[in-house]
């Protein structure tokens, strides 16, 4: 699988890690742990990119879908660690103020 899961520090608090592009192949993969976590209750979703070196328009479909879910029941999501590229593609798409970009955890802020 292309998504590993980890439970954050509070509960209620999941991060999902993607290890490989995020694309056609790999597009359910995130909305099926996104679902699964949100019927056990998680609220706030992290998104690890750091693992993604690509990702294409089926892949922010997915991550579009994941905010929905997410904040359907009342959640958020966030995105961190995307490379340059995949930032750009975020700009470029107009989806920066809709998918929010977080500093990861050890990234001094500034």
């Amino acid at each position: 699988m292309s998504i590993r899961v980890s439970e954050g520090p509070l509960p209620g608090q999941a991060t999902l890690h993607v290890n490989a592009s995020l694309d056609l192949t790999s597009a359910a993969d995130l909305r099926a742990a996104v679902e699964a976590l949100v019927n056990d209750g998680v609220k706030h979703v992290t998104v690890d990119l750091t693992g993604a070196d690509v990702v294409d328009s089926t892949g922010l479909g997915a991550l579009i879908s994941a905010l929905k879910s997410v904040r359907k029941n009342g959640g958020d999501l966030r995105l961190v660690g995307p490379n340059r590229r995949v930032r750009m593609l975020l700009e470029l798409a107009k989806l920066t103020d809709l998918l929010k970009i977080a500093d990861p955890p050890d990234t001094p802020p500034g």
